[in-house]
Order: C-alpha cells, then structure tokens, then sequence
C-alpha cells in the first residue's frame, strides 16, 4: 500500500513538473496527437551543442599547431604514389626488393605450404613453429644465446626499453637515438633517470658515467643497473658509433658489471660483418653487450622493400620483422611484460617465410661474394669514427 502511494505521488510530481504552456495553441491538431514536454528537448540541443563546439575548439587546437609546422617547413605529408622523383631515402640498401632470384625462392617457398596468411593471435596464444624455428636460427647465425622476433624495430626497441630497466636502475642514450627508444624510456620504471651523451662522443659518454659512480651509491655499488643505448650505424647522418671505445670505456667504469649495452643494429643489418651480421659480430663483441636489435625491412627486404615486387603480384602484406639478440633470461622477461609482443598478433607465416628467404641468400656463396669487401671498408670507417675524424 505504501508502495503504491509513493508511486502515485512520484506521477504527480512528474506531471506537475512538465511544462504546459496555456498559451499552446492546439487548435487544427487530431485528438491523438500527444501534448509535448519541452524540459527534454532543451536538453537535448545543449549536449549536441556542446559536443559540436567542443570538436570545433579540438580540431582549431589541432589544425593551429599543424600550421605552425607547415610555418617552420616540418610538415609531414604521405607520398602521393605518383612522383616520378628519384628516391634517395630508401632503406633498400642491396636492391633486394627487385632481385630476381629472391623473388623466385620466395614464391617457391610459398608453393610448398599451406600456412600463408595470418597467424591465429598473440605469440603467447598461438602454436607457431616457423616462428620458434626462425629464432633459432637467428640465434645461431648472429652468434647469440637466444632471440625473440618483434613485429617491428620500433616494437622491439619500445618494448625492451619500457620493462627491463628496473627501478633504481639509469639510462644512458646517445643524443640521435631512435625515437622508439625514447618511447619506450618514456613509458619505463624510470622515466627521470634517463640522460643523453654527446652524440658518439667519448668523452660526454664518460663524464656521464663518472657522474653516476660519484652521486649514485647503488650504481657505485653494484645495487643498480646503467644501460647504455646506442646504434652502430645513424641512418640519418650515416657515421657509425664508437662501439669498441663504448665496450671499453663502459667495462672499465664498472667492473662489477652492472652495466648493459645495447646495440640498434637496424641499419648495419645484412650491410657489414661477415654475410651482413653487423658491426657488433664483425668487431667480435657479441659476448660483450647485453642485447642486439636487427631488423629485416631495410637492406634484407622485408615490408616496404617488397612493395613494387611481392605485394603488387600477391596481394600479400608484409611486417618490418625484427629480432632482439639477448640472454635467456632477459628473453624471458620479455615474454611476460614486453606489451608490444604480448598484446599483438604475432608475424604471419608469410613473413617468416620472407625472412627465411633473406637469410638463405645471405648464406648463400652469392652472399659470401656480396659481402667480401664489406669487413676492410667498416674496420677503416669505424676506425676514423674512434678516432674522432
């Protein structure tokens, strides 16, 4: 009873709360037709409005700033597809992309599987043995303890940088470092402890790290870690890093070996050292940093390097396949927290199939013959670069 003397005085107050003007004229109007409540409408057109002019102040913001690029002449723009320019920028570095042979062994390969497209999910999800396969071979080939593919440089180098520093530990960069790296610092345990040396300056790289062993106890001490983030080969002035004065420099500075290097090999991949394993392998300092990244878009083909050949003619998409050199245990690590592997669809088995392709040739006696001269050229290249000339 009292329920029902609440409901009825709810309807009472909702009906004395509608608005009825006297003034409606509701002459000409069918019997049917039901008078109107105006407290919704108002409502209504509020939230649209407001919603409209919020838009309208995101996109003025949006459209302000990239008119302040377009001003400084740093505006970015996508290729239209149809210049007729000669294109200096590419990654294709040994012309991969149109080589008859690879395109053969690749179509070839294709024939002789059922498994093409997709993957079925996350690595951590599907049962992909070429996967598994090809990391072993890698492992082998670039003389490393184990690896682990990513689905692009930029992934691998993010995804390391933002889980396996740990907190207390500190980073060191050189100043031109990938902005992937810088992402991935962004998003790490230690996103203040993250300082940037001269650009392959030994001396800047060295007053770093006396800094820390002086003002860091725990660095000084062995209790924390100091990461050294370089690449052997800067894509954007074309000079190499002073890896073997890094090693050098870096295991004297801390005996106790809490420091870890790591390499970005994505530029020197399949270009220098003996069949295009890079710089760290042609130097001999594969025991001596803590993890190296190749990838295999650039000089070995894969992605964008296909894109007049394989993709037009198979309608096929191909990833920027990357791998990460490292010990068991950081690979580990890697599988548990590095989120860009773990929330991805892993690589398609066309990819792996594409990689294997690329290494088979860099293998390969044509391999042998392309990569000949390459050891004396880096050796006199990185010699001047540690010289400082």
């Amino acid at each position: 009873m009292k329920f029902q003397k609440r409901v009825s005085a709810r309807n009472q107050n909702s009906q004395a709360s509608e608005i009825r003007p006297e003034s409606f004229d509701r002459s000409g109007l069918p019997d049917a037709v039901v008078e109107p409540t105006f407290h919704v409408f108002p409502l209504f057109f509020i939230v649209f409005w407001s919603f409209q002019y919020l838009m309208h102040g995101l996109e003025s913001k949006l459209k302000a700033t990239l008119d302040s690029r377009a001003k400084r002449q740093i505006l970015r723009r996508l290729p239209s597809g149809t210049t007729s320019l000669v294109d200096f920028c590419s990654n294709d570095y040994l012309s991969l992309s149109s080589n008859e042979g690879l395109r053969k062994k690749f179509i070839e390969e294709l024939s002789k599987t059922k498994f093409i497209l997709g993957s079925g999910g996350s690595r951590l999800l599907s049962d992909v043995p070429g996967h598994d396969k090809l990391e072993r071979r890698l492992a082998t080939f670039f003389n490393a303890p184990c690896a682990l593919l990513f689905n692009s440089g930029f992934d691998a180098n993010a995804g390391f940088f933002s889980c396996v520093p740990q907190p207390g530990d500190v980073i060191l960069y050189d100043e031109y470092i990938h902005a992937s790296v810088h992402d991935g610092m962004r998003a790490s345990r230690v996103p203040q402890s993250t300082f940037a040396f001269k650009h392959n300056d030994l001396n800047s790289l060295e007053d770093h790290l006396n800094r820390l062993i002086e003002e860091n106890m725990d660095v000084s001490k062995g209790l924390a870690n100091v990461f050294v983030a370089v690449e052997s080969l800067y894509s954007m002035d074309g000079d190499f890093a002073p890896l073997q004065g890094i090693v050098e420099l870096v295991e004297k500075c801390f005996p106790m070996g809490n420091s870890h290097i790591i390499v970005d090999e994505a530029h020197s991949t399949g270009l220098y050292g003996e069949n295009g394993r890079g710089i760290v392998s042609l130097l001999g300092l594969e025991n001596r940093v803590t993890a190296r990244l190749h990838t295999f878009g650039k000089a070995l083909a894969g992605s964008g390097g296909m894109r007049n050949s394989l993709k037009s003619l198979l309608g096929l998409t191909f990833a920027i396949i990357a791998v990460i050199l490292t010990t068991p245990i950081i690979r580990h690590y890697l599988i548990n927290y590095a989120r860009p592997l773990i929330y991805t669809t892993a690589l398609s088995h066309s990819n792996i199939i594409n990689a294997n392709c690329s290494f088979d040739m860099l293998e390969s006696e044509k391999g042998v013959k392309v990569f000949l001269l390459y050891p004396l050229f880096i050796l006199y290249l990185n010699h001047r670069s540690y010289q400082g000339t």
